[in-house]
């Protein structure tokens, strides 16, 4: 499986403190830098070894993502994939298998689960979005259940503070801006507001969001600022040429096919044309719309 060296490296992060069962491991990075992949070679490599692994997350969307890149790198493995939910039965799992389920599927079946995953077998457990949930009784119970017994690699890319959670292995944005990210550009929007939130456990509150949400004024400058951007020099000719851009890419006769697409040139202009952009047009640009408050208060 490619790995970049820093995935090398939070894979190594895991191994090197697996005798440690007392917290979650977490390996925190970005999103779109590849948590995915670290989480799918650590379960490989345990399934290698004969070792069980419980695969869980907060929806079935983000397994199946999880599952198609699996398959994509270990079809030897198919055989001995599984899913735990109430439409599927996971059947005879074997040890050394790999068992899919969203939080909320294994929460309901909690108290007859198949013995290869329950905590006595010593399975290993992969956790993606591990700050969903971590603190409410879903997720308490799923940790209580498992922490201590088995080794639990997290996986998230959101900040989080815990007794109970070691972030083992972190990256930021900033670390992966033009290259394995875009760089962005900040475009502030003065919208006259004055945001006051309160914050638990490192994160703004419900009621505090909804004072921003039910700000209409400031909204519409938002959203406005992001039409003006859309529409607007290069992502406007972006975007006008993407219907031709995508059967192009899409085409599996094209010579131009591929599965991902980089723009990389200058903020202002044109992009260049298919195969005309020199090796020093750098970085792609991505711009991001931050409203910026009158005076000192958290950014929104």
């Amino acid at each position: 499986m490619p790995l970049r060296d820093y995935q090398k490296d939070a894979v190594r992060a895991y191994f090197a403190g697996i005798r440690d069962r007392n917290k979650v491991k977490v390996v925190e990075l970005p999103t779109g830098t590849g948590k995915t992949w670290v989480g799918v070679a650590v379960a490989a490599c345990l399934m290698e070894a004969g070792q069980t692994v419980l695969w869980v997350c907060k929806s079935r969307r983000l397994l199946r993502q999880a599952a198609g890149e699996f398959a994509r790198y270990f079809p030897e493995y198919a055989g001995r994939v599984r899913w735990l939910d109430s439409k599927r039965c996971p059947g005879r799992l074997l040890r050394g298998g790999l068992v899919f389920t969203t939080l909320q599927s294994w929460h309901r079946r909690r108290h007859r689960l198949p013995d290869t995953i329950s905590p006595a077998a010593n399975p290993a457990v992969v956790w993606d979005e591990v700050h969903w949930a971590f603190h409410k009784s879903i997720g308490r119970s799923f940790r209580e259940v498992y922490r201590r017994q088995v080794p639990i690699l997290g996986l998230s890319a959101t900040p989080m503070a815990s007794n109970w959670a070691e972030v083992i292995y972190r990256k930021t944005p900033e670390d992966f801006f033009g290259t394995v990210l875009a760089t962005p550009e900040f475009e502030h929007v003065e919208t006259g507001v004055v945001w006051t939130p309160d914050v638990r456990r490192d994160e703004f509150t419900s009621d505090s969001l909804r004072v921003l949400a039910a700000d209409g004024g400031r909204n519409a400058l938002v959203v406005g600022k992001v039409v003006e951007l859309l529409t607007t020099g290069r992502a406007k000719s972006i975007l006008s040429s993407w219907p031709r851009l995508r059967t192009m890419f899409h085409d599996p006769r094209s010579p131009h096919r591929c599965d991902a697409v980089r723009v990389a040139g200058s903020p202002a202009g044109p992009p260049p044309a298919p195969g005309t952009g020199s090796a020093g047009d750098g970085p792609a640009v991505r711009r991001r719309v931050v409203p910026a408050p009158d005076r000192p208060a958290p950014r929104v």
